[in-house]
């Protein structure tokens, strides 16, 4: 059975009990149907062997799969809902190395950033704890550097992917970009994972994957958008603490706490006239300086 087919499998699976529950008769049946439509005769399996898609969604997506005694029908943990916006990004993995696209019916942006092909291998390390290494390419650096990781996260920002992790290193938290992993090595032993709320609270309070220096405080930002673009950030907030303050025919004004980071002045920048900072002032220095540069 092809790893192909077996991933198609599970995420017809997956989509199909985030409707509604399903006895195995109705599931069996729906596979049945989607094997003559895709022409993948291994989707059809026995009960045994969905017994075993059941762990292994569990083990790979961290999604369990319920059976009811009762009404002896399947359905996903309803407190799960956080797994189906994060498969999301999954679904789009599949797609393109599934080759899901051939009747060219998505178009994808051509300008794809590298190290995607890692996501499966660090996604298995990531569920089952198993530490990895691999060689480092820094940008502002010309010599790679070998790095062990326990693996925690995987975060995308700005269409890029990357791995957070321990470094056993530096013994504390850092972020790779997994363009720039190569030489990715699985190591045969377990690590102890910290709770998920401690990972989660890494990046709370920062607009991308860059983190606040040591001593750098949380700012109340305050931004004003013509109504144009504001109603653009409206439809997709820079942050999860955006709130509105404001929002008439001249402006769309907005309130965020973060730190002031490199990755947040850069996106700011890139609205042009179409934002001002209202506060704080060293958010105001910082993007004229960056302005100035240029």
């Amino acid at each position: 059975m092809s790893l192909r087919e077996t991933v198609i499998r599970h995420q017809l699976i997956i989509n199909k009990l985030r409707i509604r529950p399903y006895s195995w008769k109705e599931i069996n049946e729906f596979l049945d149907s989607e094997a003559e439509l895709m022409e993948y005769k291994k989707l059809r399996v026995s009960q045994r062997t969905f017994q075993r898609d059941i762990a292994d969604i569990l083990s790979v997506y961290g999604i369990s799969i319920i059976n009811d005694p009762a009404t002896k029908k399947y359905s996903i943990n309803q407190e799960e809902d956080e797994d189906f916006r994060q498969l999301e990004a999954l679904d789009v993995i599949n797609l393109l190395k599934m080759g899901g696209n051939k009747h060219h019916a998505v178009s994808f942006e051509k300008r794809r950033p590298s190290g995607t092909k890692h996501l499966f291998g660090l996604l298995h390390a990531l569920n089952n704890r198993i530490p990895v290494s691999f060689t480092y390419n820094k940008f502002y650096k010309s010599q790679p550097e070998i790095r062990t990781v326990e693996p925690y996260l995987l975060k995308e920002s700005k269409n890029r992917w990357y791995l957070v992790g321990k470094d056993s290193l530096r013994n504390d938290l850092r972020t790779f970009g997994l363009d720039r992993i190569t030489d990715l090595q699985f190591h045969n032993k377990k690590f102890v994972k910290p709770p998920a709320r401690q990972i989660e609270e890494y990046f709370t309070h920062c607009f991308g994957i860059i983190r606040p220096e040591t001593g750098q405080i949380l700012e109340e930002i305050i931004l004003s958008f013509t109504p144009t673009q504001g109603r653009y950030i409206l439809s997709h907030p820079l942050h999860e603490s955006q709130e509105i303050l404001k929002q008439d025919e001249q402006e769309i004004r907005i309130r965020l706490t973060l730190y002031i980071t490199h990755d947040l002045v850069m996106e700011l920048l890139s609205h042009g006239h179409q934002v001002r900072v209202l506060q704080p002032e060293s958010l105001k220095h910082k993007m004229l300086d960056f302005s100035f540069r240029a």
